[in-house]
């Protein structure tokens, strides 16, 4: 299962050997988000070396958390583009889980991708009221983490993942 992890800006960065065990579990790819001077940065990478690279270049760099996506593919193709995070406008969306819908088996998108052009009218909303009926849709063990150009972020299900000090992981069982 895919893994998500919000590294705070108050955390010390993660360490490679945590970022190669979330990898090894998870090897379809991986993407970043974070803001930086309330410009919104998103990075997708297919090669470890690499996403490791970027990573340590966000956190010192970014004005926010950075937070991270490990991939394994359930839907659509294994290539970057879906990697995650998806970017619409000045948001992007990670997503943690099988959703409750209908994925064509030949559809060369993911789920994630899916419901947020046919139940989302392609639009991420940080609005509190609409996240939570969005919750009530996907069902508990689906996570989304939405962040904005600023940095906000909004956990859909957060009870649902884990916090571990200042930083919060959709799931552990790249651990395990």
């Amino acid at each position: 299962m895919c893994v998500i992890i919000v590294n705070s800006k108050k955390s010390e960065p993660l360490k490679e050997e945590l970022l190669s065990l979330a990898w090894l579990a998870n090897p379809h790819g991986g993407g970043l988000m974070y803001s930086k001077n309330d410009r919104l940065h998103t990075v997708k990478r297919m090669r470890l070396p690499s996403f490791i690279e970027e990573y340590y270049k966000a956190k010192r760099e970014a004005d926010s958390d950075v937070v991270l996506h490990f991939r394994i593919a359930t839907s659509g193709n294994i290539d970057s583009a879906n990697c995650h995070p998806f970017l619409y406008d000045n948001m992007a969306i990670m997503h943690n889980g099988i959703l409750p819908i209908k994925v064509p088996k030949d559809s060369p998108i993911n789920d994630t991708q899916l419901f947020v052009k046919n139940f989302m009218q392609g639009r991420l909303t940080t609005d509190p009221k609409i996240l939570k009926k969005i919750a009530h849709l996907i069902g508990v063990y689906n996570k989304f983490v939405i962040m904005d150009n600023k940095g906000v972020i909004r956990i859909v299900n957060r009870s649902s993942g884990y916090h571990i000090e200042d930083d919060w992981f959709s799931n552990l069982n790249f651990l395990v």
